[in-house]
Order: structure tokens, then C-alpha cells, then sequence
């Protein structure tokens, strides 16, 4: 009797795992056939990505690409196997000729708001310092409203690029985590530790990596040579 009763104990116990896995295989597939559709409506082509240590979605369209996902420590590294880092990360591909700018910029951690009357150390925007460290770190500016700093690390004229940056992150969602930087002629924009899974999530960052890559063209434009 008692043998049965384990038995039983035993089988309805896989049964319940067994559907706990198979409704969220089923709420997977639905996720990712819902990006599907949406990337199809504007005319974004998609892939997903799956690794041994990774799984992501990488959406792309003429002149960028972006990837959200998650990845997993290698069970052989010291970080240890538990480790899952999250990401999105926009890229676009090389801007006209590499005319050597580098610009660096980023929303403060922790969400703060710059003071002007307060003397950081340096390594609280470590985020936003190229290896050029506390000389990057005395270069960075504050934007208008105090969400974001700004680092110009090669001649250029700095107001222009205050400005242009100034009007094209007005709309960036409050709490979201941004950094970005313009080297070699690329444009890359992430947000650290979030994985957005949804259209309406991560269409921000596509939408200011275009907006940034026009203002960006505008301006390179107007720069003397």
C-alpha cells in the first residue's frame, strides 16, 4: 500500500512539473511569435539567438541592429554558474568616414540628478570613462535637466554636441539605465542589466539610435575639416 501511494506521490508529481514546463514552452513560443508579427508590421527583420550559455533576440533593420537577451556565466569561470547578465544593446553600422570623434554619454547611476556643488570621485560615471580615466572624468559635462552626463574625448566644437544630444534624449523613459558612446564611427547605445523583451520596451532605444544618427550626420556635417 504504501509502495502505491509513492508511486502515485511520484507520478502526479512529474505530471505537475511536466506541465509547468510545457505552459512555459507554450508562453515562449507565443512571446516569440508575437515578436515576430511585430517586427514584420515595421518591417524589421528578426532572429532568435540560442546558445549554450546564451539566449537572445536580435532585431535588424538598414544601418543597425539590436539584441536583447541574457547570458549565463561559463560554468568553468570564476564568476560562477549562477551568474545570468541581462542586456539590450543597439549598434548601428559605420557612420560615413570614421572622422575620428569620440563621444561618450549616459544616464547617472542610480538614477540621480547631477550637483554641480558635490565633487565625485571619478569612478562613480566609470560607465561613461574610456581607459583615459580621471582625464575623461574632468571632461564630463552635465546635460540640461541633469539626467545625463556627456563626455567629448576629441576636438569638436562641445556646445554643438550639448545641444544635439540635449534635444534627442529629451524623451528617453525615466529609470531606464542608458549608455552611449561614438567611436570609430559607430554608434552603440545598451542598457546594462535589462533585458527588454517587448516592442513597446525597446523601440526608445531604436528610435533614439536613429534620431542620434541623423543629429550625428548634421552635425559632422557642419564641422570644419
Amino acid at each position: 500500500m504504501e509502495l502505491q501511494t509513492s508511486l502515485i506521490v511520484i507520478l502526479l508529481t512529474a505530471a505537475v512539473a511536466g506541465g509547468v514546463l510545457w505552459a512555459a514552452h507554450a508562453a515562449e513560443k507565443r512571446r516569440l511569435l508575437a515578436l515576430q508579427k511585430a517586427c514584420d508590421i515595421r518591417g524589421w527583420r528578426c532572429r532568435i539567438i540560442r546558445e549554450r550559455l546564451k539566449k537572445a533576440f536580435e532585431v535588424n533593420a538598414d544601418g543597425w541592429r539590436l539584441e536583447t537577451g541574457s547570458q549565463a556565466a561559463d560554468p568553468g569561470s570564476q564568476s560562477g554558474a549562477a551568474d545570468v547578465v541581462r542586456y539590450t544593446v543597439w549598434e548601428s553600422a559605420p557612420v560615413g568616414r570614421d572622422t575620428g570623434l569620440h563621444l561618450r554619454f549616459g544616464t547617472l547611476p542610480g538614477g540621480n540628478s547631477w550637483k554641480p556643488d558635490r565633487l565625485d570621485p571619478p569612478n562613480a560615471y566609470g560607465n561613461l570613462l574610456s581607459p583615459s580615466g580621471i582625464a575623461a572624468a574632468l571632461r564630463l559635462q552635465p546635460l540640461p535637466g541633469g539626467r545625463f552626463l556627456f563626455a567629448l574625448e576629441s576636438d569638436g566644437d562641445e556646445e554643438t554636441w550639448r545641444q544635439a544630444l540635449s534635444e534627442s534624449l529629451a524623451g528617453w523613459p525615466d529609470g531606464l539605465p542608458l549608455n552611449g558612446k561614438m567611436e570609430g564611427g559607430i554608434l552603440r547605445l545598451s542598457v546594462t542589466g535589462k533585458r527588454l523583451d517587448q516592442p513597446e520596451e525597446f523601440e526608445p532605444i531604436i528610435h533614439l539610435g536613429e534620431a542620434l544618427i541623423r543629429r550625428m550626420g548634421a552635425v559632422e556635417f557642419q564641422q570644419p575639416t
